[in-house]
């Protein structure tokens, strides 16, 4: 009988220690996997933003360095669309006929007037709408607070000429991730007279 019970297997203490050792590797794995995926999702926002951002400014580039007409609104004065309706935060309005555009500005929002993160060109007259870059372009991100502003061709004091470009500003945000930001910027001469 002595026999049998030597070999009676693991004591209640022996199994618990066994158990809140199993429970710290658990969390140990758990807590390394976290911040392994956070670092994956990390890097692959900051990869997708920049080839995002490199599409859109591109683009951007190819509308804007070529765009005939550009008209600036005048000082107190905003641009109004076809039905009349004052157009807000639009400083001015360009021509690509490449692009299929006349009096155009970009927005952030759809053909039924909802801001959905993706930039378009939007004719003032008519209010067709036209996609910048197609939505692929976009992997679970969207653009926001979109700002275009154009610096006019002048002289300066030395009489050098100065002006004749565009600066873009717009934040490129992850729509998984609400802390996953990105800050874009660039300037984009113009090659044809505006």
């Amino acid at each position: 009988m002595k026999k049998i019970a030597s070999k009676s297997g693991f004591t209640l203490i022996e199994m618990l220690a066994t158990l809140l050792i199993l429970v710290f590797l658990i969390l140990g794995i758990d807590t390394g996997m976290d911040s392994a995926v956070r670092v994956y999702d990390e890097a692959k926002f900051e990869a997708n933003s920049a080839s995002m951002a490199n599409i859109v400014n591109t683009s951007l580039g190819d509308i804007l360095r070529y765009s005939d007409n550009l008209t600036v609104a005048e000082e107190n004065t905003s641009f109004k669309d076809s039905a009349g309706t004052i157009v807000p935060n639009v400083e001015f309005v360009f021509t690509n006929y490449e692009y299929g555009v006349r009096d155009a500005y970009f927005s952030l929002k759809d053909s039924a007037n909802k801001e959905d993160g993706i930039l378009r060109m939007r004719n003032l007259e008519n209010g067709n709408v036209v996609e910048l870059v197609n939505t692929g372009a976009y992997p679970d991100m969207k653009i926001g607070d979109f700002h275009l502003e154009y610096k006019a061709l002048g002289k300066d004091e030395d009489g050098n000429t100065t002006g004749g470009y565009f600066t873009v500003k717009y934040t490129v945000f992850s729509k998984k991730d609400s802390n996953l930001t990105k800050e874009v910027q660039c300037i984009i001469r113009c090659m044809n007279r505006v």
